[in-house]
């Protein structure tokens, strides 16, 4: 009797400890700590089931995930957190069917982040989350043009997010990518709530093929997106034209980039949206100052530059990697390829002291990148001119110049292996021309002669040193400046 007793007391106790967790997590309203228990493990308040709008009173259930209130429209800051949020993390905002039962109402929308600046974050749908063709007819289109683009912008825009949802959706210029293959006309650049990626923003966000790799919700599948039968995959729409005005690009099931005829009607559809996140509760979260910089090999702010390929909404901070810093001063080198430009814009004999794009970096791009404080705190060293150690080439003359780039040598001591080499470009130097490739990497320059002077070395996309390079005048390279900036304003 005592057995049966025991084993009865451990089945209720298993019972009771496996009903504690909840698949979804909470946030504890009384300390803000996040937890997934029947009750806060941190200062035990019970996980409530009900939601009350703080505005108008209305009570909600929790199950129904509400982003905002359906009466008044106040944001129910417990169904959803947009502080803090960085490229890869998840979130959930507006409802569309997605199990195929329309009858049981819109399920909430998955997105992907895919870039945050703590006042707006860029979301791609987690999955597909429609069957549509890219035009409706068999014709020539663009992005502009196409009848996709109407069709996000109007029923699925109503259809997935409430009148106070769409209102903190940011109205953006979508820009005319070209294909980096095929020089068709892309149309013209759109303002729109919702769109599609672009091949260069693709290569640029979601870099591999197993990141591209998409799965359709249901409601798709029934409406007709093309399904692979062993993974489950499927292809999905960009708003790059392909190889031809009536082709346009998509994803693949396995990742890679394709093309498929517009009216195509089992192609996916994964809508892509800009969220404003600042509202009371939003705090906008500092960046590292130079003054606070972690070391080698930490990330700093510094300066201004048009990185989005949208100069209308103003120039994005810059991002650099520290090389090296003896506690007053710090060399910097951006962390993306910031431009697209030649060595030289004329095919010539040059070398890193007569070559027009030090003029440009010392110039344009000094008066555009920094304020005058900020130049302020620049200094001018000299850049020494380092021979190319397998060629021999003349590398000219000594120069003193506030930006600059690398040497080979230099390369190769503060990068010492190739996939610390690998750099993206930003989306404006790729719409300004930077070479990219399928893993959305860019060659970028170095002041370094080839192994003739008209030639100019680089490091390529996978991160190798190449001694003969590209003509000086070619113009796919992407430039990384190089700074050395005082820490401290008052240096």
């Amino acid at each position: 009797m005592k057995k049966y007793l025991a084993l009865l007391l451990a089945l209720l106790l298993s019972l009771l400890f496996t009903s504690v967790t909840f698949a979804e997590p909470w946030v504890c309203q009384s300390c803000g700590n996040e937890n997934n228990s029947n009750f806060c493990p941190y200062c035990g308040e019970k996980r409530p089931s009900e939601i009350t709008c703080p505005e108008c009173g209305t009570v909600y259930d929790l199950s129904l995930d509400y982003t905002f209130c359906p009466n008044c429209g106040v944001r129910l800051k417990e169904s959803v957190a947009f502080t803090g949020l960085k490229a890869g993390d998840t979130l959930t905002y507006g409802h569309y069917d997605q199990d195929g039962d329309s009858g049981n109402g819109a399920e909430a929308i998955e997105w992907i982040v895919l870039k945050s600046d703590g006042e707006t974050a860029t979301l791609i749908s987690k999955y597909a989350l429609e069957a549509k063709p890219y035009n409706d007819e068999d014709a020539d289109v663009t992005w502009e043009t196409c009848t996709l683009r109407g069709w996000l912008n109007k029923e699925f825009l109503e259809a997935a997010f409430t009148s106070s949802e769409q209102a903190m959706l940011k109205t953006v210029t979508v820009t005319a990518d070209r294909n980096p293959e095929y020089n068709i006309d892309p149309g013209n650049d759109t303002q729109d709530k919702v769109f599609l990626l672009s091949i260069n923003e693709v290569s640029w966000w979601l870099p591999t093929y197993a990141e591209r790799v998409c799965m359709p919700t249901q409601a798709a599948v029934a409406k007709g997106v093309n399904e692979k039968s062993d993974t489950g995959a499927c292809w999905w729409w960009l708003r790059t034209p392909s190889v031809g005005p009536d082709q346009e690009a998509n994803v693949y099931y396995n990742g890679h980039i394709v093309g498929s005829f517009v009216h195509s009607d089992d192609g996916a559809v994964r809508p892509v949206i800009v969220l404003c996140l600042s509202d009371d509760s939003g705090q906008t979260e500092e960046a590292p100052a130079l003054e606070t910089m972690a070391g080698v090999g930490s990330d700093v702010i510094f300066g201004h530059y048009d990185q989005d390929g949208d100069a209308g909404n103003g120039a994005e901070v810059i991002e650099w990697i520290v090389l090296e810093s003896d506690g007053t001063t710090a060399k910097l080198i951006s962390k993306y390829a910031l431009e697209a430009k030649p060595f030289n814009d004329e095919y010539t004999d040059v070398t890193w002291d007569t070559c027009t794009l030090r003029s440009w970096l010392n110039g344009e791009f000094l008066e555009t990148a920094f304020s005058p404080s900020e130049r302020s705190r620049l200094a001018t060293v000299t850049v020494t001119a380092d021979t190319n150690r397998e060629n021999k080439t003349n590398p000219g003359n000594d120069t003193r110049d506030m930006v600059f780039l690398l040497s080979i040598d230099e390369v190769k001591h503060y990068f010492s292996s190739n996939e610390e080499r690998v750099c993206m470009p930003t989306q404006t130097a790729v719409k300004n021309g930077a070479r990219t490739y399928d893993s959305g990497a860019c060659d970028w320059w170095l002041r370094s002669p080839g192994y003739h002077e008209n030639f100019a070395s680089n490091v390529h996309y996978v991160g190798n040193c190449s001694n003969i390079a590209y003509h000086v005048n070619d113009d796919g390279g992407a430039v990384r400046p190089v700074v050395v900036v005082q820490l401290s304003s008052e240096s």
